[in-house]
């Protein structure tokens, strides 16, 4: 998953305060599954503020500052969300439910994965990993600083 753009090209003249449309970034994911079936979204699914969010949640989780079952991470738009179910050691296993246009269109109804119009996908991560992915991500969302 990375930033590519932002929705639309330029900020609203004299918005003053938070502009949202200006600060909608798209987003594309790509989703596969080990019978390799892939779904790829492109789709304004987080802001810029909720953009970096998501690095600092990451780099939190990668630390074992997010106690497992709360403080999900949940967003405006509520294509994807996110959330440590459980903390081992230097190992966490990360939820990641996604919904609406993230969600892979191929997946019938009686996938275990899918809850109510939902992909849930569940990694097994390495702290360190996690951390890296956060770095990562914070580095992709530099181009798109909040307008």
């Amino acid at each position: 998953m990375h930033p590519v753009a932002y929705q639309f090209d330029v900020a609203a003249p004299g918005s003053g305060g938070r502009d949202w449309d200006a600060n909608w970034l798209l987003i594309q994911g790509e989703v596969g599954t080990a019978d390799h079936r892939q779904r790829v979204f492109l789709d304004p699914c987080l802001t810029t503020w909720e953009a970096r969010d998501l690095g600092a949640w990451l780099r939190e989780a990668a630390t074992g500052n997010v106690q497992p079952g709360r403080r999900s991470l949940v967003f405006t738009e509520p294509n994807l969300a996110f959330c440590v179910e459980e903390h081992d050691g230097g190992r966490a296993s990360v939820r990641i439910r996604f919904a609406h246009e993230a969600l892979p269109a191929w997946m019938p109804r009686d996938h275990p994965h899918w809850q109510a119009g939902e992909y849930v996908l569940v990694l097994e991560l390495a702290g360190r990993d996690l951390a890296q992915a956060a770095d990562t991500w914070d580095r992709e969302c530099m181009p798109f600083p909040e307008r």
